[in-house]
């Protein structure tokens, strides 16, 4: 086990990334505007992407060698079923209700810096 906490990072690291107190001057990226853990309820294909991709270069506890096995490029497809949220997002105002683009796209910023 990497760790017999929840997470394996310190406290602080957890309370910041939770958070986000006051930005400093040396804010790499200040137009990504973070925020608090919020609620978008839509699983944006990108995402997905993006998320199994890093999984390729994150450290975990057990046996990672279906990663080899899935592509990136069609997880998403292969992997969720995204019909209920869009026809959710009909009966409701709409895609404005929650901030989400009208298109239901957008483009993942990653800096691993």
């Amino acid at each position: 086990m990497l760790s017999d906490r929840y997470l394996p990072q310190p406290l602080p690291a957890i309370t910041t990334a939770l958070t986000y107190p006051g930005r400093d001057a040396d804010t790499r990226h200040p137009q990504w505007a973070p925020q608090q853990i919020g609620y978008q309820p839509f699983p944006f294909p990108s995402f997905t992407t993006a998320l199994v991709e890093a999984m390729h270069g994150t450290v975990v506890d057990g046996n990672t060698d279906f990663l080899s096995r899935i592509d990136p490029a069609t997880v998403h497809h292969d992997l969720v079923d995204d019909r209920f949220v869009r026809t959710s997002l009909t009966r409701i105002p709409g895609t404005d209700a929650f901030g989400l683009p009208a298109d239901l796209t957008r483009i993942e910023e990653v800096d691993p810096t």
